[in-house]
């Protein structure tokens, strides 16, 4: 199974936070601020700080994301960085 590891400083625009794969893949996400009140907005190309869950200062979520689907992150404040690791099904 490939892994995927790399760190995303994210901004108040949405960006993807992981690679689109063709089968089922697995992505952890971990909110690298310790500072309470940076929080990283995860979902849709549409994310906002309204619309959406957060990953709080130090933690992290596990997502079993289907075939083709990312997900994408945003910040509040930016410059909060956002620890990646996905792991791939083997094509």
């Amino acid at each position: 199974m490939p892994i995927n590891h790399r760190q995303i400083t994210c901004t108040d625009t949405p960006q993807p936070a992981c690679f689109i794969d063709n089968q089922t893949h697995e992505v952890h996400l971990h909110n690298h601020s310790k500072s309470s009140n940076n929080y990283i907005y995860i979902g849709s190309e549409n994310v906002s700080a309204t619309n959406s869950i957060h990953i709080d200062p130090g933690e992290s979520l596990r997502l079993q994301l289907p075939a083709g689907e990312e997900i994408y992150a945003m910040s509040d404040p930016s410059g909060v960085v956002l620890g990646v690791m996905q792991i791939n099904a083997k094509d």
